[in-house]
């Protein structure tokens, strides 16, 4: 058997692998806690972007489920855009084409909110005042009833001929 020489002064050396191996490992541990720390990076800005879409998607529900109310300058407006909306000029076009002479047209009054037209005309005689509210009643599209609500008989102070002042109420349709 042969004898080996141990020396305590002096360690052996380890061997080049050994320290080549030992650098690799390193570089992997390294490499690889860089890695897991960029995922979780990366998988706590994905959960956050998530939540964010999520959060934004509910808020997006509970604004559309929960209605909307209107300002008062907002219900003023929408009331002034009706009257605007209103066919306004076919039914003075109606009036108008009713109004044939001897019938004259003494004022026109639209009742604010509703479909109401009253007018006030004198005629020579009672007759042609119930013929002034059939022709308007003629105008179906656009003024759906007209009838004669009162009148009386006065004399004209510039020609002293009778006359019969008449009031008619219409109602219009908006078609």
């Amino acid at each position: 058997m042969s004898l080996q020489a141990v020396n305590f002064v002096h360690p052996p050396r380890p061997p080049r692998a050994g320290w080549v191996w030992l650098g690799l490992g390193i570089a992997l541990l390294t490499g690889a806690a860089w890695l897991n720390e960029r995922w979780a990076d990366e998988r706590t800005e994905l959960e956050r972007a998530q939540q964010a879409q999520a959060e934004a998607l509910h808020a997006r529900q509970l604004q559309s489920a929960k209605p909307i109310e209107p300002s008062a300058s907002d219900r003023r407006l929408r009331k002034v855009q009706a009257e605007l909306d209103r066919p306004w000029l076919r039914a003075l076009g109606v009036v108008e084409a009713a109004t044939k002479d001897p019938v004259y047209l003494l004022s026109v009054v639209f009742a604010k909110g509703s479909d109401g037209i009253r007018l006030d005309a004198e005629a020579p005689s009672f007759e042609e005042a119930l013929a002034y509210a059939q022709r308007l009643q003629e105008g179906r599209r656009v003024i759906s009833s007209a009838s004669l609500v009162s009148h009386e008989q006065v004399v004209d102070a510039s020609s002293g001929r009778n006359l019969v002042r008449f009031t008619v109420m219409a109602q219009w349709s908006e078609r």
